[in-house]
């Protein structure tokens, strides 16, 4: 009897073995964790610009700067520039411009948006111009961020409001 249970724990302990072994390997998708990080911003304004520039303020951090800039043309249309830069090549840059409109220049509403991403890049760059309606305030909004591994730092600019 004592031999019998011997046998079956030893061939229960093979099997186990085996099927740890043999089993295929299955991994959970690692989460990418987003950060906000500390910036200092710069902003400019002129008479047909209006800028927001964000300077990421931490050591070590993946993302750089991040900046949007408004420019009114004078013949109903804007010139949008938009940018997201890592302080070195990460897996993903990520840049989204929102462009928002106020018909009295406190209220802003969204308006008009774009998103753009760059792989294994170390910064992204977009600029164009842009046909508005006129006789209403516009101003940009932007997100920035870099994604390396799974951290993703991110940060968010935004101008003052140009009569257009």
């Amino acid at each position: 009897m004592k031999g019998r249970w011997r046998k079956l724990g030893g061939l229960l302990i093979a099997a186990v073995i085996t099927l740890c072994a043999f089993s295929p390997s299955v991994y959970a998708e690692a989460e990418v964790t987003e950060f906000e990080v500390p910036v200092h911003h710069s902003f400019v304004e002129t008479e047909a610009e209006v800028s927001d520039m964000a300077w990421v303020l931490q050591r070590g951090a993946y993302l750089s700067s991040g900046t949007v800039k408004l420019v009114n043309n004078g013949d109903g249309t804007v010139s949008i520039y938009g940018g997201t830069t890592g302080t070195q090549i990460c897996d993903k840059i990520y840049l989204n411009i929102y462009l928002e409109r106020s018909s009295d220049g406190k209220n802003f509403y969204s308006y008009k948006s774009w998103e753009y991403t760059a792989s294994n890049a170390a910064k992204l760059n977009k600029s164009f111009d842009y046909s508005v309606p006129t006789g209403y305030w516009y101003r940009l909004r932007g997100y920035h961020a870099a994604e390396e591994g799974n951290v993703k730092e991110s940060t968010s600019t935004m101008t003052n409001g140009k009569y257009i």
